[in-house]
């Protein structure tokens, strides 16, 4: 459901192998999820009206509920694009065709059908991708959403024949603009987590910068995510998902050793580790543990959490460079059995489709043997009894309350300050001092003092238009300084 208590603050001025842990992982602690890709999103999901859509989202669900699993990472922008109204990114092709916005809310629809089903739901994000073809970079190009950055917010490049862009890394601009995005989704929906894969500088967009250049780069963006997430909602989890070869991930940006022993980055990391230990075509390599243990060794703060993705489409694939997808269907199990020995908090099947292959069934009948179910969802209302047939009410404040002229926006009672709130329209309004709604003001986004927004007359926030005072403010509300 939608986020309408609990949002952004944004203050005017403020603002070598070691010996495997062997300590068993607690069950109840211990994520079971599947990731639902644009792909799933494409077969299973797009063009539909919203009882359409609904009823394929419900069957989703229940599906990883069969299976065995309590988590649902969902891709909701592979792009630079989103499956949720959105004043930042267009609508995904991948979800509509024609990029047409739709009569319903795709995100809100899915995270309550997740929660009546006992499901986490995590929001998946690809950070700095924009296109994956030339088809794609060109209608970006053209688009309203590319004339927002400037030269050196993006780098174009080459992957074969096709061009492909991404945000750049080391942009101020591009790094406050998927902040922003992030922000967008936590305050407005009531995601379980905010999620990110592998995707940082790709091959071809590395240019002249060194490893320790791209994984500083890497750090700031994940850093003010972090940040960014807490202030907003604390109970939101921040997790990344990066490539197994820890060397490749270090390459393309990805730092390792810090996300795994500082706090403040992020709350879980979750390598792809998506080899058996017959790996090679002699099957002689035991490259799941090699792996794994390569992360565990690097593993010395335990309030981070470490996770491991596991490779469901290999089972259908069968590649001849790792045989043991095709001499034994206990891999899942056994690859499971192992994170639980180690330590590890959870693990992720990539992807949803493969959850549905015959090919698969083995494999996964043998996984569920370990498994327990998810929890049932819980009923937060008080329930009629006997003993209390009449549950007492109690009148709280907790939305915009009219009091002596002005309107004060109220938490549990309280009037909260210096905080951004959406209403039912996604119209957004500023609670300044003692939660009085501002009218007719300039508000910081932070203290430095370099992006600005402004509420008009009635406290809504001015969207692509000229400011009283003169000013443009654009699609987003921001004025740069």
């Amino acid at each position: 459901m939608r986020k309408l208590g609990k949002k952004l603050l944004l203050c005017l001025l403020g603002l070598l192998m070691i010996t495997p842990h062997t300590v068993q992982a607690e069950e109840d602690n211990f994520d079971q999820a599947v990731w639902v890709s644009y792909l799933d999103f494409q077969k299973y999901l797009k063009d539909k009206n919203e009882k359409e859509f609904t009823e394929a989202f419900e069957e989703i669900a229940q599906t990883a509920v069969d299976y065995k699993l309590d988590t649902l990472i969902v891709h909701v922008r592979a792009f630079q694009d989103a499956v949720y109204p959105s004043s930042m990114f267009p609508t995904a092709d991948w979800i509509s065709s024609d990029q047409a916005p739709l009569d319903y809310d795709a995100l809100e629809i899915m995270i309550d059908i997740a929660h009546d089903h006992g499901l986490k739901f995590e929001a998946w994000v690809n950070p700095y991708r924009i296109s994956l073809d030339t088809e794609q970079s060109n209608r970006w190009r053209a688009s309203s959403y590319a004339k927002r950055f400037e030269e050196g917010d993006t780098i174009s490049y080459m992957s074969g024949s096709v061009n492909r862009i991404i945000l750049n890394p080391v942009s101020q601009r591009a790094r406050d603009y998927i902040v922003d995005g992030i922000a967008e989704i936590v305050r407005n929906y009531d995601v379980d987590g905010i999620h990110f894969d592998d995707y940082f500088y790709q091959t071809g967009t590395m240019g002249n910068t060194t490893v320790e250049q791209r994984k500083a780069n890497v750090n700031l963006l994940l850093k003010d995510v972090y940040d960014t997430i807490k202030r907003i909602d604390d109970s939101v989890t921040f997790g990344v998902s990066p490539m197994g070869n820890l060397d490749n991930a270090r390459d393309q940006g990805a730092d390792l050793e810090t996300w795994l022993s500082q706090e403040g980055y992020v709350d879980y990391l979750m390598p792809q580790i998506y080899w058996t230990d017959q790996w090679s075509s002699s099957g002689n390599v035991t490259m799941y543990t090699d792996r794994l243990n390569a992360f565990n060794a690097i593993w010395t703060n335990h309030n981070i959490e470490l996770k491991v993705g596991l490779g469901l489409y290999m089972i259908d694939r069968k590649p001849t460079g790792d045989i043991g997808w095709q001499l034994k269907d206990t891999n899942l199990k056994e690859q499971v059995k192992l994170a639980k020995q180690y330590g590890l908090s959870g693990f992720a099947l990539f992807r949803y489709e493969d959850l549905l292959k015959p090919s698969t069934q083995n494999e996964l009948n043998n996984l569920m043997s370990i498994l327990d179910g998810p929890s049932q969802p819980q009923n937060p209302e008080t329930p009629e009894t006997p003993e209390n047939p009449n549950p007492p009410t109690e009148t709280i404040k907790d939305w915009w309350i009219e009091e002596n002229g002005v309107w004060v926006f109220y938490q549990d009672n309280q009037p909260v300050s210096n905080i951004w709130v959406a209403d039912y329209k996604n119209d957004w309004f500023y609670a300044g001092a003692n939660g009085v709604m501002l009218e007719n003001s300039w508000i910081a986004r932070d203290a430095n003092l370099d992006v600005w927004y402004y509420v008009g007359e009635g406290g809504a926030m001015l969207y692509d238009t000229t400011t009283p005072d003169g000013y443009y403010v654009d699609a987003s509300g921001a004025y740069y300084q």
